[in-house]
């Protein structure tokens, strides 16, 4: 008996096809419109990361309808679609900033997620060297990873560390002299920025390096509103112009990321660049910029790009910012430049077969990175490059 005969219907793979598309590009619609809100609730900030994503598939869902004549399907994902990719397209906007003086200065910033469990020192030390950076800022720092990168960093003698946490570790690592510096400027549990001012021919400038915690949880979520909140206090108490640099773990569409944009008078340096796609390496579909770099409105991007993938999940950012001369300076107190670990005194051999301290050794390590010349401690000593 012929199915005809039987009374079935086939279900063609078309079909199944078609109608898998209508569900998904239905899904992204109400995801991305429901992203739009999300600063009532911080889990809806989750879905706000994948505009680019939401406009390339809404897109091709929109031909699909199109193709089956669905005109419903065709005007809602049409109007979606365009949404998000106006969105995303935005930041090629040419930027609105004033002339710039003819007396300016540039600085260089590279800045580097280099995952805590990277061993692939050699890469990173590279990725410092190819550029003519004046700053270096590092985040999830590990006591391995900076003894690592000693020689790569004798270019960098002033710096402010704290290497608390492997996965919380930051560095900022500068040419010029670092006045001012801090730790942990906030007072956080964890170390999530470290600060440092900057002593320019144009004046100083505060240099925050910023790592915050993705909120995938009630504590993270807490932990990024108390940051809001202590960093706006001090950006406001600040007389000179702020530089916010580092793994905001949020897109320039997210609501934390407009949170971290109103802690002073920031400007994106992504205005007028387009967003760099820095992070997770070797998933395109899903790269997403995270990486980020905020300054005072007077400023210019002269450049901005990524680098190349060095054993990390992230990309490094680099960034060429020209300031013109009309800071002012405030009293300072100076950081020392005498922070590099004798080799000498660390385990060399044992280091270089695996590629880890032992818990004591990383302790030592740890306390004579934060400790000032005129602090004794144990294990490595302090000497000047």
């Amino acid at each position: 008996m012929s199915v005809a005969e039987s009374g079935k219907k086939t279900v063609s793979w078309k079909s199944v096809a078609f109608q898998t598309i209508m569900f998904g590009g239905l899904v992204a619609t109400g995801l991305s419109m429901v992203a739009f809100v999300a600063a009532f609730n911080p889990a809806i900030d989750l879905f706000s990361h994948f505009r680019w994503q939401y406009a390339v598939l809404l897109g091709v869902a929109a031909l699909v309808a199109w193709w089956g004549k669905r005109t419903r399907y065709l005007t809602t994902f049409s109007i979606a679609s365009i949404l998000n990719a106006g969105v995303v397209l935005s930041l090629w906007y040419p930027a609105n900033v004033p002339p710039l003086p003819e007396a300016h200065s540039t600085l260089n910033i590279l800045d580097m997620n280099v995952y805590y469990g990277n061993t692939h020192y050699k890469n990173v030390a590279a990725e410092i060297g190819k550029y003519s950076a004046d700053v270096v800022v590092i985040e999830e720092l590990t006591c391995e990873m900076l003894y690592a990168l000693q020689p790569a960093l004798t270019a960098f003698p002033y710096r402010v560390v704290n290497v608390e946490n492997k996965c919380w570790g930051i560095g900022i690592f500068s040419r010029h002299k670092l006045l001012n510096c801090s730790d942990n400027p906030l007072a956080l549990p964890q170390p999530n920025v470290i600060s440092a001012d900057i002593e320019l021919d144009s004046g100083n400038v505060t240099l925050e390096a910023i790592h915050t915690a993705p909120r995938y949880s009630r504590m993270a979520v807490d932990t990024d509103r108390l940051l809001v909140e202590r960093l706006k206090k001090r950006n406001g108490d600040l007389k000179t112009p702020i530089i916010l640099v580092g793994d905001f773990n949020a897109t320039p569409w997210s609501d934390l990321f407009r949170n971290l944009s109103g802690t002073a008078n920031f400007f994106d340096s992504e205005q007028g660049c387009g967003p760099a796609l820095s992070w997770p390496v070797g998933v395109p579909i899903l790269a997403l910029p995270i990486d980020h770099c905020l300054y005072d409105r007077k400023w210019r991007t002269a450049q901005r790009r990524l680098g190349s993938a060095m054993g990390s999940d992230h990309l490094p950012l680099y960034i060429q910012l020209e300031i013109p001369h009309e800071q002012t300076c405030k009293p300072d107190l100076a950081c020392p430049n005498d922070r590099s670990i004798s080799k000498s005194e660390m385990p060399k051999d044992e280091f270089e077969e695996s590629g880890k301290f032992s818990s004591g050794q990383r302790e030592r390590f740890r306390v004579a990175v934060r400790a000032r010349p005129s602090t004794p401690v144990p294990g490595p000593h302090i000497e000047k490059y």
